[in-house]
């Protein structure tokens, strides 16, 4: 008998642990990007990526050059909503960071442009190398 509940609750868990996994939010790599751009150097260092479903962000550093890589995300006041500002930073040849609308303050208004602005720096020193685009935050 108590080795039948202790089977039971073994295959409780497991089955738990599978659920979870299943409906887990999709990774960076499964997520198909709407926009692209690179920072504005000759041999480009980072690159950030957008996609308009979930509002993913991704900066990648690309090059190992000792330069981080820095994104700046801006959208204006829209109705009586707020203007809306973020900033990530990666630095390290290959190294990604992502965020998306699940993150406090990353939840894009939609059917409007944002500004991406990406960039690299030095020593917490960014501003170089800089590239903007507004990119619509909805679906033609």
């Amino acid at each position: 008998m108590m080795l039948t509940r202790r089977l039971g609750a073994v295959a409780a868990a497991v089955v738990t642990c599978v659920a979870f996994f299943v409906v887990a939010p999709p990774q960076a790599s499964a997520v198909t990007y709407d926009y692209s751009m690179k920072t504005d150097d000759g041999d480009p260092g980072g690159i950030v990526k957008f996609a308009v479903d979930g509002d993913y962000v991704e900066i990648c550093d690309i090059e190992a050059d000792g330069w981080a890589v820095q994104v700046i995300v801006t959208q204006d006041a829209y109705g009586s909503r707020p203007a809306l500002s973020y900033q990530m930073h990666v630095g390290g040849n290959g190294n990604c960071a992502v965020t998306s609308a699940a993150t406090a303050g990353h939840n894009l208004y939609e059917d409007i442009s944002a500004e991406f602005c990406v960039s690299l720096g030095k020593n917490g020193r960014y501003g170089y190398y800089v590239d903007c685009e507004p990119w619509y935050n909805g679906h033609f």
